[in-house]
């Protein structure tokens, strides 16, 4: 069955349609959904040290690339320090005019230890200075080389194999390393040629 609508009937549709077109416009319709904000990490592909200095604070290029090789490590500035301190590629210190000395006691005290003297002795041994090691020749190291440490020609800072020295040299070119820490004798030689331009001292003798 067909139904048909009146002319009045179709007119009234035709002007309900028109109000409700004519309501909605100027509405705009919101997302009240929550939004969660994604933050991307950044991928610097560094060690995290240098990554967390990369994102929190800027840092030069040439900083980073030191960084990165170690050349600012607490390690390597003490020792670059040790190395100035020492004069590792420099020549070491000297006294000249008045060349430092030990007192008697620390003159004992550096050949207190029989172990020590007969390793630091071999030297002069080897020069025939010394003869075989005994109590009797402990006593001669003793007499040559105490009046050396208290009042020596001249004197100087050395680094014996990293061990911190001063050294104290006779006229005679006979030679004593004494250990700052210790305070112990080092070691002794009969100075070569080679040995005194090491030491600073070649236009000395």
């Amino acid at each position: 069955m067909k139904t048909h609508l009146s002319k009045k009937s179709a007119e009234k549709t035709h002007q309900m349609a028109a109000a409700h077109t004519n309501n909605t416009k100027g509405i705009t319709l919101e997302d009240n959904r929550s939004k969660t904000i994604i933050q991307q990490k950044k991928n610097t592909a560094l060690p995290t040290n240098l990554k967390s200095s990369i994102e929190n604070s800027p840092i030069q290029l040439q900083e980073i690339a030191q960084l990165a090789k170690g050349k600012n490590s607490k390690h390597n500035r003490k020792k670059l320090a040790l190395d100035k301190r020492m004069g590792v590629g420099a020549r070491p210190a000297i006294w000249k005019n008045t060349p430092k000395s030990l007192s008697g006691g620390d003159a004992k005290k550096a050949l207190g230890n029989t172990n020590r003297n007969n390793h630091a002795s071999r030297h002069l041994t080897d020069a025939g200075k010394l003869g075989a090691w005994s109590a009797e020749t402990e006593e001669n190291f003793k007499q040559i080389i105490e009046p050396i440490l208290k009042s020596p020609f001249r004197s100087f800072f050395y680094n014996l194999r990293g061990e911190e020295c001063k050294g104290y040299i006779s006229s005679s070119k006979i030679t004593a390393l004494v250990y700052n820490g210790s305070g112990l004798i080092a070691t002794t030689y009969v100075a070569s040629a080679e040995q005194l331009k090491q030491w600073g001292l070649e236009n000395d003798f």
